[in-house]
């Protein structure tokens, strides 16, 4: 669905009606179809998978739990990269500003990739 959405985006710029209802540009019907698609993709499962009667608890004890978790080689594993990854992105997000204005761009006569630009952005 996602690759189809620019298509008609463009083929229906103009504006249209369907069953009695103006869209103003074709990303509204996409919406619209996208919302529709979600809600049958919901329900679906609630309609067909019966879940099966619990079993009676039995205590559990968090640290004793957590000790199991941690012995698993797979999961240390996980922990890591869950926690080190999103910490890259905000690296990433926040060093390219910097990248792109103090180290890429360069004075008129001086050496570098990119000519300063005299825009301001704020």
């Amino acid at each position: 669905m996602a690759a189809i959405v620019g298509p008609v985006e463009y083929a229906l710029s103009g504006g249209f009606t369907f069953l009695g209802i103006h869209f103003d540009n074709g990303l509204q019907l996409m919406a619209v179809l996208a919302s529709v698609f979600h809600i049958i993709g919901f329900w679906l499962p609630l309609c067909f998978i019966r879940e099966r009667p619990r079993a009676a608890k039995r205590q559990s004890n968090l640290f004793r739990e957590m000790s199991i978790a941690f012995r698993n080689p797979a999961f240390v594993t996980m922990l890591g990269v869950t926690c080190l990854l999103p910490l890259g992105v905000v690296f990433v997000t926040t060093g390219l500003p910097y990248l792109c204005t103090e180290i890429l761009e360069r004075e008129e006569g001086q050496p570098g990739l990119v000519r300063k630009s005299s825009l301001l952005f704020v």
